[in-house]
């Protein structure tokens, strides 16, 4: 099959560390300090670029030829890094680059960095007075909309986090637009008599795009048998007259069968958007729906488990890998559906190999959900032997395959990456992102990665790549490409990826 090396993008996985406590400030300066040692200890790895073709051809060949490929498709979705970029003094792209002014009124411009899946993308900063070691970090996207804040720390003790939404335009008219957020502060928080800004959790945020321009934020927190959530309402559909933070407070969460959930140990992974919902998913206990569709009327929550063996196989070894259950596991919607994968594992060691590594076997199931019945139908899967049979030239490592993304224009494909390096930290190795469908068990992509160095204190869309693979959930899936104007949407990264040709792909 068809696999293509890329251009240079960076990515590689980091060391494992706990989830982020995104509450105390002293926390978040912490955090900002350990993705600094990341980025000085750790060497990222590089794309190698070359053209899609049905064999293998060298990497000199590769980029011969790359000099004359004809120029890759748009993207319409993006596998988006959670960590950003500086690019300070980018003149901006006419693409994507939009301005605005943080909360104490310095103005600031992003830009993304727009690469074809199975690459990955990048949201850059460009603030050339700002400090160095600020950058974004993307939370949550829905359609046209991406969430994303910027951590300022004990230098801004009134509202050390700035958040804000990116909306893309389809509207030739009309450019993209970026807003600030405006900071809430609870009523019982204060320090010293000062109110204390409330900081949302980068786990437990989403955003969702409704009707008529209106947009919701919503953070939910979680107590032993009920859910507070602090939800922001914005937009130009303000029937209601209301344009601003609500909190709901002690919110119960039922069963099908009426019975209210044990929320104790609950820790949420991730948020999704669909349709008017959002759903805060933990692969250990299952998902909490909220209808949305009308923000100002109280919600109800209800809880859907996941399917019964979907936690099975979650590596606890420090030897063997990562330990976060996004490493093995992802839930995706799409506008009609919700589906989800899960890679089990089943381990033998082996006390001679080198770093103590861990082989395994694995099998990947694919999930769907009957919205009808909360029941799980399983559609696919595919074994360790049949998913290294899909590379014929045996050119990819023989490594546990993690970080399961969904191709947003086609859920029966799957970007997986493949990492031969030690998850030991200060040790890095050849990353790999594949694309596979499915159900007709083809390998659709495949983009390589070399190491290169990166130096401390760096903020790079290298180091950016370097910087999420150190974060429990790497990548977020984002459609905000597909909604810019046609004559503006572009691929604003030099070093691009080709997709296979799909005439050489069987019907």
């Amino acid at each position: 099959m068809p696999i293509s090396a890329k251009g240079k993008d960076t990515q590689v996985p980091g060391h494992r560390r706990s989830r982020w406590d995104s509450s105390p400030v002293d926390s978040l300066a912490a955090e900002a300090a350990s993705r600094r040692a990341v980025a000085q200890i750790r060497p990222a790895l590089t794309e190698r670029p070359g053209p899609s073709r049905r064999s293998w051809r060298s990497t000199r060949d590769s980029s011969e030829e790359d000099a004359t490929a004809a120029s890759p498709p748009h993207p319409t979705w993006m596998i988006l890094n959670r960590a950003g970029a500086r690019r300070d003094y980018f003149p901006g792209d006419h693409t994507t680059s939009v301005i605005c002014h943080t909360s104490t009124g310095e103005k600031i411009s992003v830009s993304f960095e727009l690469v074809e899946p199975p690459g990955t993308s990048v949201l850059t900063l460009d603030w050339p007075q700002g400090p160095p070691w600020i950058y974004p970090e993307v939370i949550a996207a829905d359609r046209n909309l991406v969430l994303f804040q910027m951590v300022r720390g004990i230098r801004c003790p009134a509202h050390p986090v700035d958040y804000f939404i990116y909306e893309a335009s389809s509207d030739p008219s009309r450019r993209s637009s970026l807003s600030l957020v405006p900071v809430l502060y609870p009523k019982r928080d204060s320090n010293e008599g000062r109110p204390m800004q409330h900081i949302m959790s980068t786990d437990a945020t989403g955003v969702l795009s409704l009707h008529s321009g209106l947009f919701i934020v919503a953070d939910l927190e979680t107590r032993k048998d009920a859910v507070d959530i602090y939800l922001f309402v914005s937009g130009s559909g303000k029937s209601k007259g209301y344009d601003g933070w609500r909190v709901l407070k002690r919110l119960p969460v039922r069963r099908a069968n009426g019975d209210l959930l044990d929320l104790s140990r609950w820790s949420t992974d991730r948020v999704l958007p669909y349709r008017h919902h959002l759903i805060w998913v933990n692969y250990y206990k299952g998902m909490i729906f909220e209808n949305m569709e009308d923000p100002w009327r109280e919600p109800t929550l209800r809880y859907v488990p996941l399917p019964v063996d979907a936690t099975k196989g979650i590596c606890d070894d420090r030897n063997c890998g990562r330990r976060w259950p996004e490493a093995s596991h992802n839930i995706f919607v799409t506008r009609s559906a919700i589906k989800f994968v899960t890679i089990s594992h089943q381990y033998s060691s082996s006390s001679v190999m080198a770093l103590n590594r861990c082989w395994s076997t694995f099998r990947i199931t694919t999930w769907s959900l009957c919205n009808y019945s909360d029941t799980w139908i399983e559609e696919a899967t595919l074994d360790a032997e049949e998913f290294w049979d899909l590379d014929a030239e045996i050119q990819l490592p023989h490594v546990m395959p993690e970080f399961p993304v969904f191709n947003m224009k086609n859920p029966d494909a799957i970007c997986f990456s493949l990492y031969e390096g030690s998850h030991t930290f200060g040790y890095s190795g050849k990353t790999w992102m594949v694309e596979v469908h499915m159900k007709k068990k083809l390998l659709l992509n495949a983009t390589a990665y070399s190491e290169e160095q990166i130096f401390f204190r760096q903020s790079t869309t290298k180091s950016a790549r370097v910087l999420s693979q150190g974060l429990p959930l790497p990548f977020i899936s984002s459609e905000m490409p597909d909604y810019l104007p046609e004559k503006r949407r572009k691929l604003t990264s030099k070093s691009t990826t080709k997709a296979v040709a799909r005439s050489a792909l069987p019907v």
